[in-house]
């Protein structure tokens, strides 16, 4: 056994990735969705909560489509389903 905590503190962090990615697969289009930290897009805009389109697309509804790669692996909830 590592007595350091190094094994252990590893498998959390793949527990909590493996939570991530099965939260991801409760989405669905049209799901409104919230990230615990805002994201910021090349353009300037900053924004944290996106209506749900289909694999790494998202909108705000009546302004801009963006798309996030990497969402799977960031925290967040769905506000509205």
């Amino acid at each position: 056994r590592d007595s350091s905590g190094y094994a252990a503190e590893w498998r959390a962090q793949c527990r909590a990735r493996l939570d991530r990615l099965e939260a991801a697969r409760q989405v669905r289009p049209g799901d409104t969705v919230r990230f615990a930290r805002p994201i910021t897009f090349s353009n300037g805009d900053v924004e944290d909560t996106f209506r749900f389109e289909k694999r790494n697309t998202f909108r705000i509804p009546g302004l801009a489509r963006y798309t996030i790669t990497g969402w799977r692996e960031r925290s967040f909830e769905i506000v509205t389903a």
